[in-house]
């Protein structure tokens, strides 16, 4: 979704995208941590590109709604929810981006 993203953005095609375009998608600053503005701009972005998010034939817009879910626990989840590193937390999209980007696989992904 994020190399998607960027090529429509740029019009550059997906296998030419590079690296350091990919990884302000990760952490807008604006954005901070909360996941529903985050959401919300990658949707900006999306509909900008041309998609409906609601579509259902919309193949882009189908892989969204699932990146879109926010893992993020409750407020009043106990501290070991809080504490358990393993945990998913956030924005699903920026979750994998973040594993993608992350320094042990950047030698072993084909991203530029």
């Amino acid at each position: 979704m994020a190399l998607y993203t960027v090529a429509a953005e740029t019009g550059c095609p997906a296998g030419e995208v590079r690296r350091e375009q990919v990884a302000p998608l990760v952490w807008e600053g604006q954005y901070g941590g909360n996941a529903r503005k985050l959401a919300a701009r990658w949707e900006e972005r999306l509909e900008a590109a041309g998609h409906q998010l609601d579509a259902e034939d919309d193949p882009v817009a189908a892989r969204w709604r699932v990146l879109r879910h926010d893992h993020t626990p409750p407020e009043d989840a106990p501290d070991w929810v809080w504490d358990d590193s393993t945990r998913r937390m956030g924005l699903a999209a920026v979750e994998g981006l973040r594993a993608v980007l992350a320094p042990r696989w950047r030698d072993e992904l084909a991203l530029v």
